[in-house]
């Protein structure tokens, strides 16, 4: 049921609890976004959750990233396979609260298709919106009667997947990504910064939905991480850096799709080192010469191996000259130790600091493969 927050809090009578989760979601909403852009003050504005769920103790970011891994896995969702004898083995493991309600209601249950985990979901009663929620998405086709539910009553996770479904109007999508966001919600985090990037129930905001998107990559969703490196420009290492991430675990096509056009223009353009020293590194390890993949995906091979291959060399060579470049500073400081006096130490330890972002590293031949360490010089 949707109710307002401070008629929901002040209704259910207690100790401090309510004062203190008032305060939380004011600061959150606050810090977050200007309420007048949300459509309504703290008093009128429409949430749905439950009061347990708001006044939770914050998790940690391992436990919540753990946790995560084992709901993709159940579901089969967020590019990962399902497997739901490994998600309830894992679910034994982890320290999460729902990690260990799932533990408890399969507790002695000899699990292992979506169809018998559907059914334990679905014998803990029209009362239980964690069950209601992963019921529903075990179904085939979903069950959109039961999510709904599900988020009504205030389960986050629900509350993130009903505001994807098509048939959710833009207001509600808004509405229930920012309820479930506000709980801290991965997905809730994504689907909010949609809204934000198309102006969806809310006025286009592009600061907003790079915010959301980095809440929502940083816990492990891949589809954020892309719509975040599309936000970002080209020559921007951290597009890389997501776009890489997300390549790893099994969406590779806004990666592959651009990176080689950005490798060739390096050769004049010396500016895009840093997004081509993220670009080397997230390939690394993931080019596979025998099999002619590239992050699993074997189509235009012959045209995007050699760009890899350059992108990869560079990274390499960077890595090494950073190295070789700390043990010879590590070097001297030995040797000046008990000839310079401290003051004149730390003279030379600022000048190196504070000349760092001077170091610009060239190829001295872009076009070698990379089977031999490539020569750099300092500009």
């Amino acid at each position: 049921m949707a109710v307002c927050v401070r008629s929901f809090v002040e209704g259910h009578p207690g100790t401090q609890t309510n004062a203190l989760v008032m305060r939380k979601i004011k600061r959150i909403c606050l810090n977050r976004w200007s309420f007048d852009s949300l459509g309504g003050s703290l008093d009128t504005f429409d949430f749905s959750f439950s009061l347990e769920m708001a006044s939770s103790p914050p998790i940690d970011l391992t436990t919540q990233l753990e946790y995560y891994v084992l709901r993709d896995t159940l579901l089969g969702k967020n590019f990962v396979e399902q497997d739901v004898k490994r998600a309830l083995e894992l679910a034994s493991t982890y320290q999460h609260p729902d990690a260990q309600w799932l533990s408890k209601i399969f507790a002695g249950k000899d699990v292992k298709t979506r169809n018998e985990a559907k059914e334990v979901f679905l014998a803990q009663g029209d009362d239980d919106a964690r069950a209601l929620c992963f019921a529903a998405l075990l179904a085939w086709p979903q069950d959109h009667a039961r999510l709904r539910r599900s988020a009504e009553m205030g389960f986050a996770f629900a509350q993130a997947v009903v505001a994807g479904l098509t048939e959710t109007t833009r207001e509600q999508e808004f509405s229930f990504a920012l309820r479930s966001s506000l709980q801290g919600e991965r997905d809730g985090y994504f689907y909010l910064g949609q809204c934000f990037e198309d102006g969806w129930g809310c006025e286009r905001d592009l600061s907003k939905a790079k915010e959301n998107f980095h809440i929502s990559a940083k816990l492990g969703h891949c589809l954020a991480m892309n719509f975040l490196g599309c936000l970002l420009d080209e020559a921007d290492a951290q597009r890389w850096h997501w776009w890489g991430v997300a390549a790893s675990r099994g969406y590779s096509w806004s990666f592959l799709g651009n990176f080689a056009p950005l490798i060739d223009r390096f050769k004049s353009d010396p500016l895009l080192a840093p997004a081509v020293f993220m670009i080397g590194r997230a390939l690394k390890g993931h080019i596979n010469t025998e099999k002619r993949e590239i992050f699993g995906d074997r189509s235009k091979f012959d045209a995007r191996i050699v760009p890899a291959n350059r992108a990869v060399s560079f990274f390499s060579f960077q890595c090494y000259t950073a190295r070789a470049a700390v043990d010879t500073w590590c070097l001297m400081a030995r040797r000046i130790n008990s000839k310079v006096n401290k003051d004149i130490r730390k003279k030379i330890g600022m000048l190196i600091w504070e000349t760092r972002e001077l170091a610009l590293y060239k190829e001295s031949n872009a076009d070698e493969a990379d089977s031999q360490p490539k020569r750099f010089r300092l500009s």
